[in-house]
């Protein structure tokens, strides 16, 4: 007698003769632990390669106090230095005082700051046409305009206006180095506007 020939995957489900069991056995757990090694792993990566590196602490306590002991020692020195000359503390502030003049009241201020506007407005002008005069050039045309004259009698003036004698204080006034502290470019608008000249455009014309 001839014994039947099957196969296990001829048909799903399988058809087993009688009295044959299979028995398959599959490790869940296993699989999805691994799954979830994999994916810490690769989570693992992406923060070691995105992770920023803290800045250094910057102790600005320490700076400030190294700061304030090298001004302290600078000061002692100045103090020696006044002791060992004779030198009143008097005359010392007077002289620091006519070297930085930081005087902002009073007409004779205002009109010197004033000059000062429209020669830098001058300036301006002869800058945008890339012909500069010289400096005592643009005073000269400067003082002779209605404008300046008409200022000039604005302010409480002792004598009567003379060109030459108003040339010769201008001129002497832009180039005196106790005056450079007032160049700057807070104290300049363009003409008829509100925009300050900036401070690059000052140094080069005045």
């Amino acid at each position: 007698m001839k014994r039947k020939k099957w196969t296990l995957f001829n048909s799903y489900p399988p058809t087993l003769p009688p009295g044959i069991t299979l028995k398959f056995t599959f490790d869940l757990t296993r699989y999805i632990n691994e799954e979830d090694i994999m994916i810490t792993r690769k989570q693992k990566k992406v923060l070691k390669k995105y992770t920023v590196k803290k800045t250094p602490k910057v102790d600005f306590q320490r700076i400030t106090d190294v700061a304030h002991q090298q001004r302290r020692e600078k000061e002692h020195k100045l103090i020696h230095y006044l002791r060992d000359n004779d030198i009143p503390p008097e005359q010392a502030l007077g002289i620091i005082e006519r070297a930085v003049e930081t005087k902002t009241t009073g007409h004779r201020f205002h009109w010197k700051m004033m000059r000062f506007t429209l020669y830098i407005w001058a300036r301006v002008e002869e800058h945008k046409t890339l012909v500069m005069k010289p400096k005592i050039d643009t005073v000269r045309e400067l003082v002779s305009t209605p404008k300046y004259k008409r200022l000039w009698e604005t302010f409480p003036q002792a004598r009567e206006f003379d060109h030459q004698r108003e040339v010769k204080n201008l001129a002497q006034l832009i180039s005196e180095p106790r005056q450079q502290i007032y160049f700057k470019s807070k104290h300049f608008v363009y003409e008829g506007t509100q925009k300050n000249i900036p401070q690059e455009i000052v140094d080069k014309i005045k």
